[in-house]
């Protein structure tokens, strides 16, 4: 998702778009190793992107203007939207923690 997003906002330079959602490039490099993200920071920097998108990779990655409504846009702020996202992000780490220990494991046994 996020090779997608770096191709689509800034032609694939990676420097550029962490800048443009306004983290270090480091930080970018890591969520690209662990294949995690900050989704509120992900919705919040990247214009036009769709949250259904962004939360399950379904549906369209750019919200189509002709259907954007401001009832979406008030909600897009909520505290509960929010924290939807942090718990999803935060079941993604982990399921990537729990991965990385498994695969040291069974490079120990090999």
């Amino acid at each position: 998702m996020l090779e997608q997003l770096i191709n689509h906002y800034t032609d694939g330079n990676k420097a550029n778009f962490a800048a443009m959602i306004g983290i270090k490039p480091q930080l970018l490099s890591n969520w690209l190793k662990r294949n995690t993200f900050d989704a509120e920071l992900l919705y919040k920097g990247c214009k036009n992107i769709s949250a259904d998108w962004l939360l399950s990779e379904e549906g369209d990655m750019i919200r189509d203007k002709q259907n954007d409504n401001s009832q979406f846009v008030s909600q897009s702020n909520s505290p509960e939207l929010i924290a939807l996202c942090k718990a999803l992000v935060e079941n993604y780490q982990q399921r990537d923690d729990v991965m990385n220990k498994l695969v040291s494991m069974v490079k120990g046994i090999e």
